[in-house]
């Protein structure tokens, strides 16, 4: 599941979605260091149980036993995605400087 292609409607995190990524596009890129679309964020969901998280489960994609899941977090956020564009040809890139890479599992 991929946020670029829209089958992914949240993206798991450890931190609430900063203020200024909010209705911004940002690359994401494959641990390959390639540039495989933008996203763009409205918002975010704070869980408190795993229950809650896995009843997201169709927006986020996260099953139980991934190093992303709530079991395996402090604090787990969905920051919500309003818009994706996938790339058609991916784009080779040097490494983001960013902490914030999206992930693809």
């Amino acid at each position: 599941a991929s946020v670029v292609s829209g089958t992914k409607r949240i993206e798991t995190a450890h931190m609430r979605l900063p203020s200024r990524f909010a209705l911004t596009w940002l690359d994401v890129q494959t641990e390959k260091r390639e540039l495989v679309g933008r996203v763009m964020f409205n918002g975010c969901t704070h869980w408190h149980t795993a229950d809650a998280f896995d009843n997201d489960y169709k927006r986020h994609h996260v099953p139980p036993g991934s190093p992303f899941h709530f079991d395996n977090r402090r604090s787990t956020f969905g920051w919500w995605v309003c818009a994706f564009e996938p790339y058609v040809d991916p784009k080779p890139t040097p490494p983001m400087k960013s902490q914030f890479r999206l992930e693809f599992y």
